[in-house]
């Protein structure tokens, strides 16, 4: 998929309900975020996430697998998937140093991407 699925009304709705969310400084605009979103993007894979998450995902397919070491898992598949991005979209991104999926922000753990989002969940 070419464009991100970005539902501008859930933006809208983020910029409103988070008054301390901030992009490079400043409060930005639906239109702003977005664009700076899609600079995140991953046109040509598949994976959004790799992860666990607190929320059921009711309306997105969902692969899964119990395992005993969930961390450890979730580490090798992580590192996988930035060994496997190519070279077109790494040429794309804002930032190609942290490969990981559109949704995951740190990889190895404490490896945080460059996002210049700040304040972006309630306190």
């Amino acid at each position: 998929m070419h464009n991100p699925p970005i539902d501008n009304s859930a933006v809208n709705k983020w910029i409103n309900d988070v008054q301390t969310l901030k992009l490079n400084g400043a409060r930005p605009t639906a239109n702003s975020l977005i664009s700076w979103l899609k600079s995140f993007w991953l046109p040509d894979e598949t994976a959004l996430y790799i992860g666990k998450t607190k929320q059921p995902l009711f309306s997105l397919t969902v692969f899964y697998a119990h395992t005993a070491n969930p961390e450890i898992i979730e580490q090798k598949l992580l590192g996988e998937f930035v060994k496997s991005v190519s070279q077109q979209t790494k040429i794309l991104l804002y930032d190609p140093a942290h490969l990981f999926p559109f949704a995951n922000m740190e990889y190895p753990p404490g490896v945080r991407k460059d996002h210049n989002i700040t304040g972006a969940t309630h306190s």
